[in-house]
């Protein structure tokens, strides 16, 4: 029985989907990925739409080029498949001048008469050029070539929605090229994302923008744009200095509304990890503070943010709390409980804690104020061992991911410090001894007549075996946790 006869054109539109997955990573993986074109009429007919909607100017491989530099399009065009080119990549390599990028970008893009209808997004990568390359002054010539550059796209691509641009310490053509681009399409963009050092451009507006993430390698105000804060539904300002981050947002009558916004992403990476008081955040000038009436989900990370922001945001209608790499007592902010929250996560690195009293200190102060909240998860690196779970008081804790590695020994007395648990991970169960290995008849029964079941709740616990241990072994220890845990659905052992 044939392909088609067995699966429906839905089923394997599913199958070339997952195939696919890694074609956003290059050409050399779109290269890779033409065979699944080859299994049938049905495949090719289909995968075609997925295959050809990835447009690549740069990167490593170099199976197709225009001015020596590797690009799929010319085939794309040749074959008869621009119409689906969605989205193109463009990818700067030290094998090619910038120049010869901008180059074979601008010969690809004209290969196609009429415009690139169908193509809504366009990615730039561009990193670590040299210092001399990057802090390069470009002469008119140039920089007249560059603008020309940025018109043909403009004119090719008429309906971009989407623009990724990533350039840390990119190349000085490529960094007028990008700027340029952000500023003759920003107006029409929904999506803008940006990583880098900040870059400077004419003033300039964006009205329609609905997701905007900013990832600035230094803390330092952000791009001379104007954002429209009533459309945005998405947002994160990475790096963004507390003194100059909301300067960049249109406000009216010194309010500063943000109606649509649902998830809020705040970084500051590096910095000291504490609250700041209003007057500290907004030393150099006065600036409208911000409100987020539909906020659903708020991240931190590592981030000084001013008090009484926090305090604003910390009520319904936010639904999701995710704090990374900084702990603080919410008592502080006069917050009583959480219940209003349906999920909290917090992930921190032992490894800065000189003190782990203050430690327990701090958490048992928030997950006091967790009862109510459907998922409490805290995840922990760098853990000691000789770290004291008595002083730990996690009775609204759900879910709880440790990086330690560890013994079974060890494992069974933690397990009864969390009552309220169902989710546990560990990230390693230490090698056993040869002693234990050559008779783990004796040794696993042994511990059991040191231990009694737990009255744990746990149901899912993820562990990691090491490849050294033997089935037989495995299935030992995995019966021992299933006997002291009684109400385990699921035990995970993913191996190196």
């Amino acid at each position: 029985m044939s392909t088609r006869a067995k699966l429906t054109d839905d089923i394997v539109f599913c199958i070339l989907n997952r195939a696919t997955t890694d074609i956003s990573n290059g050409l050399q993986q779109w290269k890779k990925s033409l065979y699944v074109l080859a299994v049938c009429r049905q495949w090719r007919a289909l995968g075609k739409f997925i295959l050809y909607s990835w447009g690549f100017v740069g990167g490593k491989s170099k199976p197709y080029k225009l001015a020596d530099v590797p690009t799929n399009l010319e085939l794309t065009h040749a074959i008869g498949s621009s119409v689906y080119v969605k989205t193109i990549i463009i990818t700067h390599k030290d094998t090619y001048s910038a120049q010869e990028l901008l180059l074979c970008v601008r010969d690809a893009l004209s290969l196609r008469q009429p415009p690139w209808f169908n193509i809504k997004c366009i990615r730039i990568t561009s990193h670590f050029a040299s210092h001399a390359l990057s802090t390069r002054t470009l002469v008119d010539s140039e920089a007249a070539y560059i603008d020309n550059v940025v018109q043909t796209v403009q004119k090719a691509i008429p309906k971009l929605q989407v623009l990724d641009i990533s350039a840390i310490r990119t190349d000085a053509a490529i960094c007028r090229f990008s700027t340029q681009l952000v500023h003759n399409y920003i107006a029409q963009l929904n999506h803008f994302i940006y990583t880098g050092f900040p870059f400077k451009s004419t003033l300039c507006h964006a009205q329609q923008l609905k997701t905007l993430y900013l990832y600035l390698t230094k803390a330092q105000p952000s791009p001379n744009i104007i954002f429209n804060p009533t459309r945005i539904k998405s947002m994160c300002l990475n790096n963004v200095s507390a003194s100059y981050r909301w300067d960049n947002f249109a406000h009216t009558q010194g309010q500063l509304v943000f109606n649509d916004l649902e998830h809020l992403t705040l970084a500051c990476t590096g910095l000291s990890a504490q609250l700041i008081s209003t007057g500290a955040a907004h030393n150099i000038h006065s600036i409208p503070t911000p409100s987020f009436p539909r906020i659903t989900r708020l991240t931190l990370s590592g981030i000084c943010i001013e008090q009484s922001l926090l305090e604003r945001m910390l009520r319904p209608p936010l639904k999701c709390l995710e704090i990374s790499w900084w702990l603080f007592d919410f008592k502080r902010l006069n917050i009583l409980d959480l219940r209003f929250l349906d999920t909290l996560k917090i992930w921190h690195n032992l490894n800065s804690d000189s003190n782990y009293i203050n430690f327990f200190d701090t958490t048992n102060s928030i997950f006091s104020m967790a009862k109510g909240v459907r998922l409490v998860q805290l995840s922990l690196y760098t853990v000691p061992e000789s770290i004291q779970w008595k002083h730990a008081q996690w009775s609204h804790l759900t879910r709880l991911h440790l990086d330690l590695t560890t013994t079974l020994y060890y494992l069974f007395n933690m397990v009864p410090m969390f009552t309220g648990l169902w989710e546990l991970k560990i990230g390693r169960l230490r090698m056993p001894t040869e002693e234990e290995c050559a008779d783990p008849d004796t040794y696993l029964p042994g511990l059991k007549l040191k231990m009694r079941p737990s009255a744990s709740k746990i149901k899912n616990l993820l562990i990691e075996f090491r490849p050294q241990f033997s089935p037989e072994y495995t299935n030992k220890v995995v019966a021992m946790l299933r006997w002291y845990m009684p109400m385990l659905v699921l035990v995970s052992i993913p191996s190196d």
